[in-house]
């Protein structure tokens, strides 16, 4: 089946490994390795962080968004993403079309608001069948306004101030064709515990979905999806959408799996944002 088709507490801070620190850099650093690919209507921009930090794994959710907000609001540290229909040498006179802040490869939203020092950080898989990004990749996920030939730069600023200089490593050479689209949910892992939710032997597809207008009020922000089959699935199998309530989670908080003993699917996705069963809307 394809739905379209989801411990340890460790001290990180003191332990992160740097290539180098921000001070030394001055200001100068400038990402490296960018790459673009598209997928229904979304392209997925990667680069290489300027000085990010690594953790030795498994790492705790509660560490890394330690770290993060360290990078973000001390540091200081913003990348701005930029887009044209030709080969970006220089990005003077460009508007940025994106912006995404440090260690955007981890995903620290799996949990809900619940950052036990026992959850484990996990790292976005952007294309079904390959591993995480690995550490020190930064990630951006855009929908494209216009269908056509496109080319990404990345640039990185540090305390207030952007190192607009483009090298070979901070800009596409190769044209990617995009198309418009809401993109796809990307399977991030299949987990088949002995029992989940008081269900036997179950198998759990974990999906991130970036979601952008009219999905969401915002552009490009990652959603948490579960698909749990059970052991014997219905054919045709119902599903039901399990939404959690306050200290909850896809993975729990709304109660029980209805109707698994017959065969019924769960589908369950975090609340945003995290409150008593509201929903938003721009």
């Amino acid at each position: 089946m394809h739905a379209g088709v989801f411990l340890r507490a460790v001290s990180m801070l003191g332990v992160a490994l740097w290539a180098g620190t921000l001070a030394a850099a001055g200001g100068a650093a400038q990402v490296g390795d960018v790459r673009a690919r598209h997928l229904a209507g979304q392209t997925f921009i990667t680069w290489a962080e300027v000085d990010a930090p690594t953790f030795p794994e498994p790492i705790s959710v509660a560490e890394v968004r330690k770290a993060r907000r360290e990078w973000t609001e001390k540091r200081k540290v913003l990348y701005r993403i930029y887009r044209s229909d030709r080969p970006i040498t220089s990005v003077e006179g460009m508007t940025p079309v994106g912006e995404a802040g440090p260690l955007g490869g981890w995903n620290l939203d799996f949990y809900g608001g619940d950052d036990r020092p026992q959850h484990k950080a996990f790292r976005y898989v952007i294309a079904e069948g390959q591993p995480p990004l690995a550490q020190g990749v930064g990630l951006c996920v855009l929908n494209p306004a216009q269908a056509g030939e496109s080319f990404y730069a990345v640039t990185v600023s540090i305390g207030g101030k952007e190192n607009r200089a483009i090298g070979p490593g901070s800009a596409t050479q190769r044209a990617i064709h995009e198309v418009v689209g809401q993109g796809v949910p990307v399977l991030q892992r299949v987990e088949r515990p002995k029992e989940f939710l008081y269900v036997a032997k179950p198998t759990l597809y974990y999906f991130v979905r970036w979601e952008s207008p009219p999905n969401c009020a915002v552009a490009g922000k990652p959603f948490d999806y579960l698909v749990a089959v059970p052991a014997k699935p219905a054919r045709p199998a119902a599903a039901g959408l399990h939404l959690h309530c306050w200290g909850g989670s896809l993975n729990g908080g709304y109660g029980w799996w209805y109707n698994a003993e017959k065969g019924h699917f769960l589908i369950a996705s975090n609340q945003v944002p995290y409150d008593w069963w509201t929903g938003y809307h721009e």
